[in-house]
């Protein structure tokens, strides 16, 4: 019932739509029937019949723990589908806006430089040379913590990692601020850009969010710090001046960002991939809870009727209460026992006390040996206890812990072990590529960031010399200065009885100068100059002129007096600078990291990274043009701009090309080589306009030349494996890149094969795999109904299995090419999948190694779209050779069947045996005989043993055989296979209830044993569902098991005497058997309908009455039921589906089986089977 609806994680199967890959690996399919289906069992909520895996994953894993996969390109199409039905609101709402203000507070430890560098400089007494490693030293840290954060956040996992650096960042930040003096300032500004540098690799594979931050700098700045030189000057008078508190005011964002992360929850990609699968499926249940309110996707109120997205499966429904005369019933049981056994107990204890004897007192002597005998005996056994317990620890092997050393090597193994990787053979071209680019791009932008204000600067500076006032040859008598005297020159100048008091003087000159009586007092002076002056009868007092400084050798002092304190740095302040044209400049990048925003939402395709470093090299020549300061600020915000936009394609490029466990070592070392990059390009200062102009063309240049080596490569594959060697997925990297729509879709699935039937010359085959409207199920039925047909008229069959060796990797090119064009492809697109299939290169990836790269001469590419349909048009015409035989294919496997009247009908299978060998030949498909086996149904005493060959080589003969997950026997009877799937499923049960013992609800545990223990139960269970009472009462207790354990979880009580039915209606599930006779039902109304394309099943359900003149006036039914000499032949699929169809019909003679919608149909056929089973 509502239960039903609560499946987090859909049934793998290979029903309807599905598609088996050749490689062992977990299946992912969404498998929908139609209609508003939901994936359940019961009322109003159908689907179709659920499997697991294939049968060489089941192989591969006996355990029946289905969760210890390391399959990334099944965990990133689950990944994503998840993602998609959670939807995009509130959770990622809080994930953008922790990573955003992470960011933010990460980019102002650059930002936030040019605003307090003057303030800085004045009371930390930084020197000239000194200034520019306040840049370099951040670009350090932060290169050094790129590369230690991003490989730390493969392990530790994004949200940790990335609290982890904002901590350090924080803490070392807020440190920064209280430092008085230039050395541990500039360690503790180390430390925290070390803190930061992670921010950016371990954010991005978090959200990959882009956050424009120069505009929170300039508010910050323009609302903390003076606005001019002399307020500076005078702001550094107080102990914690204005650029410490600015400072402390960009830890906000960080601190911000660290609160945040506390609503955030992990990756749920990386729970995956470090097998927390449980962990994951929380944070999934915990995405989708908390996105009702959706920002993107599909609104909750329509999810429903969208077959796209499932709500039934995501949206955990209410338990469902028992009814009220349940606990009444409930209640009087327990009082009622609870007297009984009262009672019961009263009796005994009555019973006891009249059958005990007399007692006979012991004597006193007896009571005295009986405590000493206790004592000793106390005394033997604590002794005897204290030598087991020191035996036991001597006995114990001494473990040895391995030393610290050790554990130290290896963490700096696998350190380095990660960027080995990401040079190896399989990544080295996109490293270099992606690190290019962004080395280059980042060059341009720090350069930038340099030169533009340092042009302004000199622009300024020329202009201010230009303003430079004159005053020479004149007398001042009893003037009193006090206010700013600036940008003057004074020469042979006289001052008699003046006063100059609190006051500043910048870029001052006295030249030849004479001072008469006058006071010179409380005076701050910035490149202010005494040349040649003479003093007579002043005072010079609380100033910070000194003799030899300000004051050169050859100004002299007849009767004047100099006092004052002694300055500790011998460097003189600018006070010439404006906070306005920072905030301005900034200002004009804020605006292009908005649109940079805003473009960031193109795709990929729309902004291509080469078209992108092309605009930066025709950007150049405006650097050489551009003369006034406003035009600087807008080519600089053009540039950053492009730049923005390449740093966050490359982010996405980083994301895409490397799988999970090298994203964010990848990002890491990217960012840290852009950040050295731009270190040393500040290191080596600006030059002049044009070789300005010159060097950011070639470095544009340089950047569109590694774009231009980063273009998609058609034919490169990885194949991966896993630590058993056996393979598992074959992912094309690229897929093509411009080719027509008519070969490449979307990524949702596989391209049906019947897709191209009215373009191109394809003829349905009998091949079930990589097809719509066929299946497993459809395979299997089609077999099973032969086999048990054939067996009721007491005959035998005779079945071969063929394995293809390696039959994806062993595609002849050229055959396939002669192939696609019989089938009608044009020139144009032969030459197109010549290119594709030809020179393709290969690599193995085997944990953290990785082989070198080797070229194929044969093969598709599996994992790929273009993969199974090239594979099937190889193998389409294979049943064209055969005479006598039928065959069936799944993908690469192939099965002959032929019943056996005679050895005549032997000597006939033989020769299509030979037929197929021949063809294998001719293709160059090679069978592998080892795997090719040959197996007899029938009941016959005497049947007959024809030993049957492929190419000389005797074909093995098997009493049991599995095929594509079913065990079949000889007499059809699928007994071991259901004993198997029981054993099985057990185990998996287990694992459930050991793993899901914490989850808080239960409705999690369904949604587990849902998807790992019932799609177990019902794999392909349409043509192997037992009739027996035995086997389905054994399946049946595992789902009473599970049942129970929720009960005792629901109601505090264990079950033992309750009955299978009431347990199922209480907790909303249907039985076993109801769910199997659904899903036949089901198979067969889509089959009659059409919806299932199986031609053989089609003959064998369309068996219909036709009335005729002896039973026009008799009811009649609408199937015909075939006549069954055996109760195996009875209960075997087909007939047993038309008996229950006639029954149905008879119950509901109003239902249409051809007219109805599809979810009536499927509820009446549910209705039936939970009222007649």
């Amino acid at each position: 019932m509502a239960e039903e609806h609560a499946c987090l994680v859909r049934a793998r199967s290979d029903s309807e739509g599905s598609a088996k890959h050749s490689f062992g690996t977990m299946t992912y399919t969404e498998d929908r029937l139609s209609g508003t289906e939901s994936g359940g069992g019961e009322p109003g909520n159908v689907s179709h019949t659920a499997a697991s895996p294939p049968d060489h994953a089941a192989d591969a894993n006996e355990s029946g723990e289905l969760l210890d996969y390391n399959d990334s390109s099944v965990l990133e199409q689950f990944h994503e589908d998840a993602l998609r039905q959670a939807g995009c609101g509130l959770s990622q709402g809080r994930v953008i806006l922790a990573v955003g203000l992470a960011v933010a507070g990460a980019s102002l430890e650059l930002a936030a430089i040019p605003f307090i560098l003057p303030s800085a400089e004045i009371e930390l007494c930084i020197l000239p040379h000194e200034k520019n490693w306040l840049v370099m030293i951040s670009l350090v840290g932060g290169s050094i913590g790129s590369l230690g954060w991003g490989a730390l956040a493969e392990r530790l996992g994004r949200r940790r990692t990335l609290v982890s650096c904002l901590a350090v960042n924080a803490v070392f930040a807020a440190i920064a601020a209280f430092m008085p003096t230039y050395g541990t300032f500039m360690m503790a500004r180390f430390c925290s850009a070390t803190g930061s540098g992670g921010v950016v690799p371990a954010g991005c594979s978090y959200v990959g969010e882009l956050v424009w931050r120069t505009l929170l700098a300039a508010l910050a700045a323009a609302a903390a710090l003076p606005q001019t030189g002399p307020s500076t000057l005078h702001e550094n008078r107080e102990h914690f001046s204005a650029w410490h508190r600015y400072l402390l005011l960009c830890t906000i964002p960080i601190l911000a960002s660290l609160v945040s992360l506390i609503w955030t929850p992990e990756s749920p990609r990386y729970l995956l991939e470090v097998g927390r699968e449980v962990d994951a499926m929380m944070v999934y249940q915990s995405l989708h809870r908390n996105n009702q309110f959706r920002l993107c996707g599909k609104a909750p109120v329509g999810a429903a009727a969208d077959p796209e997205y499932r709500l039934g499966e995501l949206a955990l429904p209410g338990k469902r209460r028992p009814p009220a005369l349940h606990h009444v019933r409930h209640s009087v049981k327990m009082v009622s026992l609870t007297y009984t056994q009262t009672l019961h107990t009263n009796n005994q204890f009555r019973l006891g006390e009249l059958a005990l004897p007399g007692k006979r007192r012991p004597p006193a002597l007896h009571h005295v040996r009986h405590s000493v005998k206790m004592v000793s005996l106390t005394y033997t056994q604590t002794l005897h206890t204290n030598n087991q317990f020191r035996l036991g620890e001597l006995a114990l092997p001494g473990k040895r812990r391995p030393p610290a050393l050790h554990h130290v090597r290896h963490s700096v193994k696998m350190f380095w072990q990660s960027f080995f990787q990401l040079f190896s053979s399989t990544y080295r071209n996109t490293t270099l590529s992606l690190g290019g680019i962004l080395l280059f791009s980042m060059a341009i932008q720090y350069y930038l960031s340099s030169y533009i204000p340092a042009t302004v600067v000199k622009m300024e500076s020329d202009l201010f010399q230009a303003s430079k006032r004159t005053i020479g040859n004149t007398t001042y008598t009893d003037v009193h200065y006090n206010t700013t005297m600036e940008n003057v020159v004074y020469y042979n100048v006289t001052f008699q009885k003046c006063t100059m008091r609190d006051m500043l003087m910048s870029h001052v000159a006295f030249k030849n100068c004479s001072f008469y009586n006058v006071a010179l007092s409380n005076i701050k002076t910035s490149y202010t100059t005494f040349e040649g002056c003479l003093f007579v009868n002043s005072t010079i007092i609380d100033t910070d002129m000194e003799l030899g400084r300000e004051l050169d050798a050859w100004s002299r002092l007849v009767g004047s007096v100099m006092r004052g304190m002694s300055g500790a740095c011998a460097r003189h302040a600018d006070l010439a600078w404006r906070l306005a044209g920072l905030t301005a400049e900034h200002t004009y990048a804020a605006h292009a990291m908005l649109l940079a925003a805003l473009l960031a939402m193109l795709p990929l395709n729309m902004r291509p990274t080469l078209a992108l470093c092309v605009a930066c090299v025709l950007l150049s020549p405006l650097v050489y043009i551009s003369q006034s300061e406003t035009a600087l600020y807008v080519v600089e915000a053009a540039y950053r701009l492009l730049i923005t936009i390449i740093f966050y394609t490359v982010g996405l490029n980083v994301i895409d090309s490397y799988p999970h466990n090298l994203r964010c070592s990848a990002h890491g070392l990217l960012v840290s080589v852009s950040l050295l990059g731009g270190a040393g390009v500040r290191g080596a200062g600006e030059a002049g306009a044009a070789p300005s102009a010159a060097l950011l063309a070639l470095a544009a240049a340089a950047a569109a030349l590694c774009a231009l080596q980063l273009r998609p490569r058609l034919n490169e594959t990885n194949v991966v494996m896993n630590s058993h060697g056996g393979m598992l997925d074959v992912v094309l990297i690229q897929e093509i890149i411009g080719a027509p729509k008519t070969l490449v879709t979307a990524s949702e699935g596989i391209v049906p094969l019947d897709a191209y039937h009215p373009a191109l010359h394809i003829e349905i085959g009998v091949d079930h795999g990589f097809r719509s409207k066929r299946s497993v199920d459809t395979n299997l039925l089609t077999l099973v109904d032969y086999i048990s047909s054939s067996l009721d008229r007491g005959r035998q069959v005779d079945v071969l299995y063929f394995d293809f060796r390696k039959a994806f990797d062993r595609v002849n090119n050229d055959a396939l090419l002669r192939k696609l064009s019989k089938i009608g492809f044009s020139p144009s697109l032969l030459r197109l999948f010549a290119d594709y299939l030809r020179d393709r290169q290969q690599f193995v990836r085997l944990g953290a190694y990785v082989s070198d790269t080797y070229n194929t001469c044969s093969g598709v590419s599996q994992g790929s779209i273009l993969g199974p349909l090239l594979f099937l048009i190889m193998i389409n015409d294979l049943p064209q050779v055969l005479v006598h035989a039928r065959c069936l294919l799944y993908a690469d496997d192939l099965k002959l069947y032929l019943e056996i009247k005679s050895e005549r009908d032997s000597f006939a299978l033989q020769q299509d045996i030979d037929a197929i060998y021949k063809w294998s030949v001719d293709n160059e498909m090679e069978f592998n005989p080892s795997k090719c086996f040959a197996m007899t149904f029938g009941r016959m005493r005497h049947p007959f043993n024809f030993e049957y060959h492929l190419n000389n080589t005797a074909i093995t003969k098997s009493t049991a055989m599995k095929d594509l997950g079913v065990t079949f026997d000889r007499k059809l009877t699928f007994h071991d296979h259901m004993v198997s799937v029981a054993k099985q499923s057990y185990q998996r049960l287990g694992f459930v209830l050991r793993n899901c013992r914490d989850f808080r609800t239960d409705h999690t545990k369904k949604i587990v044993f849902n998807a790992l223990v019932r799609s177990k139960l019902e794999t392909s269970s349409c043509a192997w569902n037992p009739h027996e009472s035995t086997y389905a009462l054994l399946l049946e207790k595992v789902q009473k098991a599970f049942l129970r354990h929720l009960y005792k979880q629901e109601y505090g009580y264990y079950p033992y005497l309750y009955p299978t039915k009431f347990l199922l209606g209480c907790l909303g599930y249907n039985s076993l058997n109801v769910r199997r006779a659904r899903d036949q039902l089901a198979i067969a109304c889509k089959t009659v309908r059409g919806t299932i394309d199986a031609p053989d099943l089609l003959k064998e359900l369309a068996r219909f009455y036709v009335p005729d003149k002896y039973c026009r006036g008799k009811k009649h039914r609408l199937f015909a039921v075939p006549a069954c000499r055996t109760v195996a032949r009875a209960k075997s699929p087909i007939p047993r589906t038309l008996a229950v169809l006639n029954n149905l019909l008879d119950l509901n003679p109003t239902a249409d089986l051809f007219a109805d919608v599809w979810p009536k149909i499927l509820s009446v056929c549910l209705k039936y089977c939970e009222i007649n089973l």
